[in-house]
């Protein structure tokens, strides 16, 4: 985490690239593609070289060159290819990605094994799913996020921000990503609201919920499902529970759901709470 984030000077919120490429990742894809393919190029390009129809393809569908300007060596090509690759959209860098792996002749699971690692490292909103490329976060899932930061601060609920911010912090920390503390902190910011809401701030999850159900009239079964993420985390054997370190790894998909279904349900309690005229003054 930066300087100015841990100060206060400036807020964490979401980091996951979407609908852009930051230098790191585009300059990290790329030295994929290095090792993957340019690396095993021949000084000399020619039709013996087992990666020359991949390259013929790529001319002919992708870039949509005569084929007399392929450049005759592997050096030329590269240059070629990194100068197209660092200048291009954002979008063209994933076109390039979805075309290699499908045209690969051979070592493709390898590629994408090593792209989505990259993709994960850096927080890209996209993976190699299949044979395409996909996005894995949308907008709306990033707004609900933000909201459930923004309401909590209006509502001054520092508890619950914090918890949230620091959920954040941990899944976007692009040096030594914590999901296993991610998703115990957004987990943490759903007990935080539901004692406020109860108005018992020693009351666990459930009795917590027990007493919201009757004060703003939730939904039994949308308590049920309350109390079945809760249950993911419980210290009998969850999230929480050390010995499930190497049983149960966590990763990315994990914490991003787990933040994104409490932030969805941290929201859906300030709305009711708000409409059953409870104040959190």
């Amino acid at each position: 985490m930066k300087f100015s984030d841990r100060v206060g000077i400036t807020k964490i919120k979401t980091e996951l690239q979407i609908e852009l490429i930051d230098d790191v990742l585009r300059t990290r894809i790329y030295n994929i593609i290095i090792l993957l393919l340019i690396n095993k190029l021949g000084y000399y390009i020619d039709e013996s070289d087992s990666f020359y129809r991949l390259i013929k393809l790529m001319w002919h569908y992708f870039f949509k060159l005569d084929f007399d300007t392929i450049p005759p060596t592997g050096d030329s090509f590269n240059s070629y290819l990194k100068k197209y690759f660092m200048e291009c959209e954002w979008y063209e860098v994933y076109n390039l990605l979805e075309f290699l792996y499908q045209e690969l002749p051979d070592s493709n699971e390898e590629f994408k094994k090593y792209i989505n690692n990259v993709l994960e490292e850096e927080l890209s909103g996209y993976r190699i799913i299949g044979k395409e490329v996909t996005q894995i976060t949308d907008k709306k899932e990033i707004k609900e996020i933000e909201e459930a930061l923004l309401k909590s601060e209006e509502k001054k609920l520092n508890a619950v921000y914090k918890h949230l911010d620091s959920a954040i912090s941990k899944l976007s920390d692009k040096e030594k990503p914590d999901y296993r503390n991610s998703i115990k902190e957004s987990i943490s910011a759903i007990e935080s609201i539901s004692k406020i809401i109860s108005g018992n701030p020693k009351a666990g999850f459930g009795e917590a919920l027990e007493i919201i159900e009757k004060n703003i009239g939730i939904h039994k079964a949308l308590k049920k499902g309350f109390l079945a993420i809760y249950g993911y985390s419980s210290d009998s054997g969850g999230i929480r529970h050390a010995m499930t370190d190497e049983l149960n790894p966590v990763n990315f998909e994990d914490a991003k759901f787990m933040l994104i279904a409490c932030s969805a349900l941290i929201n859906y309690l300030i709305v009711k709470a708000d409409k059953s005229g409870i104040s959190f003054k």
